[in-house]
């Protein structure tokens, strides 16, 4: 079974921090009404990622579902399908008196899909989905070059979370020239001469 291990530093109202580690087996896109599954193999939470020169990168929102709740973390979709989720995040109930106010890249979640609606979708209810479980929800596409941040920004408790992906180009190597082996291992008859 392909799974991933999400080690999020989650943040509290009383800036108190939480590191559970959470195994994600099953990862949806939230497209309109409907949820597409896409594989768990394309997630990550290194924010140092090869691409290729012209790659868009999508904001999202994830809602992450622990055993004691859910988790809100902001992340960025490569237009190539990888999932790059930060490694913050906030608990949903803490914000569940006014989620429609949070804002991803300045647009409000209402004018995304509310978390709230995306649980449902999930068969979840309140604080509650299936564990194991990780939703995105996109946010508007923009091309990336260098880097490439995330805000997901709560007015109403006045914090933010910030994910900053920085993107080297595939095609540029970055050794001026690339050292030539001395010697290589594996079976031989004779001595090797080591010059280290």
């Amino acid at each position: 079974m392909s799974h991933f291990l999400f080690k999020p530093h989650v943040e509290g109202p009383s800036d108190a921090i939480t590191s559970p580690d959470v195994i994600i087996d099953r990862l949806f896109l939230a497209e309109g009404a409907a949820l597409s599954p896409m594989p768990t193999s394309l997630l990550t939470s290194d924010n140092s990622q090869q691409a290729v020169t012209g790659v868009q990168a999508t904001p999202f929102y994830a809602l992450t579902s622990l055993g004691g709740g859910i988790i809100i973390s902001p992340g960025v979709k490569l237009d190539d399908d990888r999932v790059i989720v930060a490694r913050k995040a906030w608990r949903l109930n803490n914000l569940s008196a006014h989620t429609e106010r949070l804002t991803l890249n300045g647009t409000e979640l209402a004018n995304l899909s509310s978390p709230e609606i995306l649980i449902s979708h999930a068969n979840g209810k309140n604080d509650m989905m299936p564990r194991g479980l990780m939703i995105i929800c996109a946010g508007i596409s923009a091309p990336a070059t260098g880097s490439f941040v995330v805000q997901l920004a709560d007015p109403v408790l006045g914090r933010t979370l910030n994910h900053r992906l920085v993107l080297e180009d595939a095609n540029t190597d970055r050794w001026a020239s690339r050292p030539i082996p001395r010697y290589s291992t594996g079976p031989t008859q004779r001595e090797v001469d080591h010059y280290i």
